[in-house]
C-alpha cells in the first residue's frame, strides 16, 4: 500500500496524474526506456513471486493468464513500472548525485528503520 499512497500524493503535489508527473522527471534525468504500464504487455517479463503453500519461487511468465482481465491501475505507485538496466543505473546515479533528492533525503531514505528496511530500499549487509 505505501507505493500505491505514494503515488497518490505525488498526483496531488504535481497537479498531474502520475503516470504524466514520472514520465516528466524520467525525461529530466535523460532516462527514456522506463515508465509506467498499466496493460498486459507480452515481451515484458513479469518477475517472479512466492508460492508460500510449497515455499518455492515461481516465474509470472509461467501463467500467461495471471494479469489477464485485471485492472492493474491499483498498482500505479507499487509494481506498474517497466524499465531496463541501464535506465535503473541512470535512476541510481541521479540519486547519487543529488538530482532527485537533496543528500540529507537521501541519507534518509537508506537510513534502516523498520527490520533493515529503509524507504523503499531493503538494507541488508553482504560480505565483511
Amino acid at each position: 500500500m505505501g507505493y500505491s499512497l505514494l503515488s497518490i500524493i505525488a498526483e496531488r503535489a504535481a497537479g498531474k496524474n502520475f503516470e504524466v508527473y514520472l514520465n516528466f522527471v524520467l525525461h529530466a534525468l535523460s532516462i527514456e526506456n522506463s515508465g509506467i504500464s498499466l496493460v498486459d504487455e507480452s515481451g515484458l517479463a513479469k518477475g517472479y513471486t512466492l508460492d508460500k503453500t510449497s515455499n518455492t519461487w515461481f516465474s509470472l511468465n509461467d501463467y500467461p493468464d495471471f494479469f489477464k482481465d485485471k485492472n492493474l491501475s491499483i498498482l500505479l505507485g507499487s509494481g506498474s513500472m517497466y524499465s531496463t538496466a541501464p535506465d535503473m543505473m541512470s535512476w541510481i546515479q541521479a540519486l547519487k548525485n543529488n538530482e532527485v533528492l537533496s543528500n540529507d533525503m537521501f541519507d534518509l531514505m537508506l537510513k534502516p528503520n523498520l527490520n533493515n528496511y529503509g524507504y523503499g530500499w531493503a538494507l541488508n549487509k553482504m560480505g565483511n
